[in-house]
């Protein structure tokens, strides 16, 4: 909250950043998306970037938004700017689920409402499940 920079990671990201998230519950824990389709996963604790690259996960497509759900933010979902939604365990950083229709999907689901953007993806709490 003093405004100063904490931690700089400048080695990694080779294009714009356009989500960074903090983990719920591993709050050491940094995911950084960018418009090349990489998240990668830092760990704060760690000043060097080659230390504190922990891993990166591929949804490639430009990310839009990454969010948390299950039980301790086991999954992650990222939406992307091309309209696609991936679901990810960070346990094994494993992609389990893709969906390249989304639009189409939550339009069905509406009743059939038309759906022009995809902005996030929210998750129940304490649930493995996507709203």
């Amino acid at each position: 909250a003093s405004g100063e920079v904490v931690r700089r990671y400048e080695d990694v990201h080779q294009h714009d950043v356009t989500q960074v998230r903090f983990h719920p519950v591993n709050t050491h824990m940094l995911y950084a998306g960018d418009s090349d389709g990489l998240v990668c996963v830092y760990d704060v604790r760690e000043e060097d970037d080659d230390e504190a690259l922990m891993s990166t996960m591929n949804p490639e497509d430009p990310v839009q938004s990454l969010s948390f759900f299950g039980t301790d933010g086991v999954l992650m979902c990222c939406t992307s700017g091309t309209q696609t939604l991936s679901e990810w365990t960070l346990d094994t950083e494993d992609r389990l689920y893709e969906a390249s229709a989304l639009r189409d999907e939550v339009s069905a689901k509406a009743g059939g409402v038309p759906v022009s953007y995809i902005v996030d993806c929210f998750g129940t709490p304490g649930s493995d499940e996507l709203l």
